[in-house]
């Protein structure tokens, strides 16, 4: 079957995309630090920016080290975690998440692959010794390929404070004990050093309450070339393989990106819609418009195309990339059905080493194909190289999406 386009099957970079994905109802920030006493193992002179959430009662919490960030760096860490079972559970349900990392925090991403589940079935720390480093903070880069070839983000945060709740009766299967990836952009513009850390709550579903399996698809701009000193508008459409029930859809942009824009794409004429349902000129605080159910299905062959409204004010050229000195112009929308049933993930959970469905098959199945179309853009001078102008681009005649919009 396909999935051999860079929007079905390609993994990114250190950055967002997911992929059989939860996108997320946004809890403000309010509130996301945790104002305990200073800790003394807090380095001299550092700023204690770590953070911590009550551990839910039905669910699984993971936590990743402290970590100090330099005055005016950016690193980016990676901490293998693993959540474990509360009784003798092995297949669970996700229905809903919550998340809290430290200020200056670019993004905290949250990895599965076939290591995740190895310790389900063969034993403690196999997924580790096949990642080849312990349970712990390490490096992503000592991760090799795995980063880019074999782990897939099914968690994206990108404020401090955000929680997701699905849809009744939509959920998220896992394996408990899970080894998962915390992988942590951060960016210190500050003149202090930071400590920082992030942690995220797994909230737990009955089985008996699942009726559909939540699925996702993306798209991703490349390639990306922003002349210096000028403006540029890139886009990019693709349309969908498949009905989706939509649950939520937000996008992922650095800080030359003025404006992100999504426009409907229909099949049946084959053009894009003059008026987009999705603006947001605050690269750095996303909106995530969720969806209730019935409220707007995405039909097969219909699509989403996604703009990113550039102003680079720097005498050197940008291209796309995963650091912040790098830009990016990503959209992700989750929904339902999965490809997967409720049956097919139960009967996964016996042995899935020897199921009817491969394992290796099985990010795939989870994610709705989402191909590549050539459609005009509604934006005139997409593509081309723009002076920068004195007043904000186009998009800035519409306001903030904040609602979700059916377009």
């Amino acid at each position: 079957m396909k999935r051999a386009n860079q929007y079905s099957r390609r993994t990114v970079w250190a950055d967002l995309v997911p992929v059989a994905v939860v996108l997320l109802v946004v809890c403000a920030g309010a509130g996301c630090r945790d104002d305990t006493a200073r800790d003394p193992s807090v380095p001299p002179g550092a700023e204690d920016l770590r953070v911590s959430l009550p551990k839910p009662e039905f669910g699984y919490q993971i936590t990743s080290a402290p970590h100090v960030v330099p005055a005016g760096s950016e690193t980016t860490v990676c901490d293998i975690v693993r959540f474990e079972p509360q009784g003798d559970e092995k297949l669970v349900w996700i229905g809903g998440f919550e998340s809290r990392t430290s200020d200056w925090t670019h993004h905290m991403n949250v990895h599965v692959g076939v290591f995740s589940v190895l310790d389900a079935y063969f034993g403690t720390d196999v997924g580790a010794r096949y990642l080849g480093h312990p349970l712990g903070q390490t490096d992503c880069a000592a991760l090799g390929d795995i980063m880019e070839q074999g782990a897939y983000p099914v968690y994206p945060s990108q404020i401090t404070h955000q929680v997701a709740r699905l849809p009744h009766g939509i959920a998220v299967p896992a394996v408990a004990p899970l080894t998962l990836i915390m992988e942590h952009h951060y960016i210190n513009t500050g003149d202090k050093d930071v400590l920082v850390n992030a942690a995220v709550n797994f909230y737990r579903v009955p089985q008996t309450e699942v009726e559909h399996v939540l699925t996702g698809f993306y798209g991703i701009g490349d390639p990306i070339e922003i002349p210096g000193q000028s403006a540029r508008i890139e886009s990019w459409t693709c349309a969908v393989e498949r009905d989706i029930e939509m649950v939520a859809i937000s996008s992922h942009s650095h800080a030359r990106g003025a404006c992100f824009t999504m426009n409907k794409y229909d099949r049946a004429t084959s053009e894009v819609s003059e008026t987009p349902f999705f603006v947001n000129p605050d690269w750095d605080a996303p909106p995530i418009l969720f969806y209730e159910p019935g409220d707007w299905t995405l039909r097969a062959g219909d699509g989403v195309h996604w703009a990113c409204h550039y102003r680079n004010r720097e005498d050197r050229t940008v291209t796309d990339g995963p650091s912040a000195d790098d830009e990016m112009c990503i959209f992700v929308g989750v929904g339902y059905p999965s490809e997967l049933t409720v049956g097919d993930i139960v009967e996964l959970a016996e042995d899935p080493f020897n199921s009817r469905i491969p394992v290796e098959e099985l990010i795939d199945r989870a994610i709705v194909g989402c191909e590549p179309v050539t459609a005009s853009s509604p934006w005139p001078e997409a593509g081309q190289p723009i002076p920068l102008p004195e007043a904000g681009p186009a998009c800035f005649e519409y306001e903030k999406t904040l609602e979700p919009v059916v377009p």
